[in-house]
């Protein structure tokens, strides 16, 4: 049974500690502390104490970086809130399966501004090392400040496109979302114009070839809605030993989904694991 359970609840967010937490845990170390946090800086925005039985709610659609210490300041847990899942199964499987392995690399195509997603607790606990990529011009350099000096992140600013170059990357007021399908940006933001703004861009497989000797092990892609037109034009042969590949389902059809899910079960891809807006594909 797990001890400390976080899972969605109503529009925000729920942490609840089973009844018999003391068998795993000290009375000495309760009461538990439960944060909003940047994982970053350490910054805190909320924080309530926690107890055995006891549950904790924090009302907010956006995406937040939960933590739960002990009395003394050790910490126990930490989990990423998406906004768009009803579950925390996608970004707890993520990291047992980073875990699980020994100093996999990654490859994060569209990493945001690097203050959050499935892949950054990984790469703070140096779990694994990745290659983050980002195309927003107003992203990078959040994204750059957060981790261009750890020793396992590159960053490689560029947008990933199907045949590469020079293309119009479409952005949404506030940099809310980004895409170089102006129709996902129009979708979530129907009554204003996007900004559209030229951008280098790079294939998967440039990509791939640059940063990777055949090495990589998995794929991370948040590229709305470009999904679909990435995977299928991935070649699998620079990459025998990817075994992991996490991608959103939300912006693509459920033919694309399939013709996605196809292609990774032909070289191996065994286990296929649909959660809300993200699809885990694992081969064991």
């Amino acid at each position: 049974m797990r001890q400390i359970i976080f899972d969605k609840i109503g529009s925000g967010f729920r942490v609840e500690l089973s009844v018999d937490i003391t068998n795993y845990i000290s009375n000495e170390e309760m009461p538990l502390s439960f944060r909003v946090e940047d994982w970053l800086t350490s910054d805190i925005f909320y924080q309530c104490e926690l107890g055995p039985g006891w549950w904790a709610t924090y009302d907010n659609n956006g995406f937040k970086n939960f933590s739960v210490y002990t009395k003394s300041g050790k910490l126990l847990k930490r989990q990423t809130f998406n906004p768009y899942t009803d579950t925390t199964e996608i970004e707890e499987l993520f990291n047992l399966w980073i875990v699980g392995r020994q100093r996999t690399k990654g490859l994060v195509l569209g990493a945001g501004n690097g203050r959050w997603g499935e892949w950054l607790l990984p790469i703070l606990n140096n779990d694994c090392s990745a290659v983050l990529v980002e195309g927003d011009p107003d992203n990078v350099g959040p994204l750059m400040a957060a981790h261009s000096s750890r020793p396992n992140t590159k960053i490689d600013h560029c947008v990933v496109s199907e045949e590469g170059g020079t293309v119009t990357f479409w952005k949404a007021p506030q940099n809310m979302v980004s895409s170089l399908d102006k129709s996902i940006v129009e979708k979530f933001w129907p009554d204003s114009e996007p900004e559209g703004v030229n951008v280098e861009s790079k294939t998967i497989n440039q990509l791939i070839t640059e940063h990777f000797d055949g090495d990589l092990d998995w794929i991370r892609m948040d590229i709305e809605g470009l999904d679909h037109k990435i995977l299928m034009s991935l070649d699998l042969e620079l990459v025998p030993k990817l075994s992991m590949v996490l991608f959103e389902n939300m912006n693509i059809t459920e033919e694309e989904q399939n013709q996605m899910t196809m292609k990774l079960e032909e070289s191996g891809f065994n286990k296929i694991i649909k959660v809300g807006i993200d699809t885990l594909c694992i081969k064991e």
